[in-house]
């Protein structure tokens, strides 16, 4: 017989002479089950596919809890279900690591039910093997990191190669990384974005490869020749970076990094939100690093007046909130570019 209380099923049994419970057919169910008290947690019934499942004879189990038996590879795991079952709180499921008799640890997919019997609570746990599927993505997992190494490796080497052709600029993709990650934080920006705009600011300057290392380095000023080369770094970059599939638009990102919201940037001349929002942080970083260091045809500004800069253009070719958490950045947080 079932009954509702506030909502939730709860099942009747007959008590047997011994004072424990009959539940009719619970060997035959082909689900692992277990029936334990809420009171003391003592296992009174198991279902053979538990048995088999966890390599254990019925009369070992019978009358022992689940952390004398050690199941749980975390003991709290049980109070998780039995405070979920208090609160009625809707069951899933959860995923628990536990340890057969043979001490193999596995996973399970974890649900319960409550039953009440002559004013006495038990709790009903089905499980569900998952360790194939678990072990399947702890190997995605292992292989995502291992890839996500040889990215980073290949993006140090990048920005390595663009320093060793053009010295006067060495550690400008690093400080402008570290800022770029500042500000998409402060923008609360989540992981994985801020990971692909950690990896972008290392290879966004890659186009440079193809500008002459004598206008990188020329003291004066470019002619409009010279210039003209050096603009055309992003799209060079682009065409560098697309044909690798990265999990993140690198490519798109290193595209843009010099276009800006009212259309004078380059090479394409983009406009507002046909510009990354990735973008748009990386140039803020870009320029703030870019005027405040030294380079060749002039000394370095210093962080006020590349501040002032970015505040004077703010909405107008710089996106404003990426504007405001960089000066956030360093006018109330203390940041730095320099890691000293």
């Amino acid at each position: 017989m079932t009954r509702k209380k506030n909502g939730v099923a709860r099942d009747d049994a007959s008590r047997t002479s011994n004072g424990e419970f009959l539940i009719e057919a619970i060997a035959s169910i082909p689900t692992a089950t277990c029936i334990s008290r809420v009171t003391d947690g003592r296992v009174v019934d198991v279902s053979d596919a538990f048995l088999r499942m966890m390599e254990y004879k019925r009369d070992e189990v019978i009358g022992r809890t689940p952390v004398e038996l050690g199941l749980y590879a975390n003991p709290d795991d049980r109070n998780t279900i039995i405070k979920a079952l208090r609160e009625e709180q809707p069951n899933g499921g959860f995923e628990a690591r536990v340890r057969r008799k043979s001490g193999q640890s596995a996973w399970m997919l974890v649900s319960a039910s409550s039953l009440e019997v002559n004013e006495e609570q038990y709790v009903v746990t089905y499980a569900q093997d998952i360790t194939a599927r678990k072990e399947a993505e702890e190997k995605l997992e292992r292989t995502r990191a291992q890839l996500q190494g040889t990215l980073w490796g290949t993006s140090i080497a990048i920005a390595r190669m663009i320093q060793a052709r053009d010295p006067y600029t060495a550690g400008h993709e690093e400080r402008v990384g570290r800022l770029a990650v500042a500000i998409a934080r402060e923008m609360g920006l989540l992981g994985d974005r801020i990971e692909g705009i950690k990896l972008t600011a290392a290879v966004h300057d890659v186009g440079k490869i193809y500008v002459p290392s004598e206008i990188l380095a020329k003291p004066g000023k470019l002619t409009d020749i010279e210039f003209a080369l050096v603009k055309t770094h992003p799209q060079v970059g682009y065409d560098i970076l697309r044909g690798i599939e990265f999990p993140w638009p690198v490519a798109d990102i290193v595209w843009q990094h010099h276009e800006t919201l009212d259309g004078s940037g380059y090479p394409r001349g983009l406009k507002g939100e046909q510009i990354l929002l990735e973008a748009r942080i990386l140039t803020v970083a870009d320029v703030v690093e870019a005027m405040s260091s030294h380079r060749p045809y002039r000394p370095g500004l210093g962080v006020d007046a590349s501040l002032l800069q970015i505040v004077r253009d703010k909405g107008i070719k710089y996106d404003a909130q990426a504007v405001d958490a960089c000066v956030r950045l360093f006018k109330e947080n203390g940041f730095k570019l320099a890691d000293s």
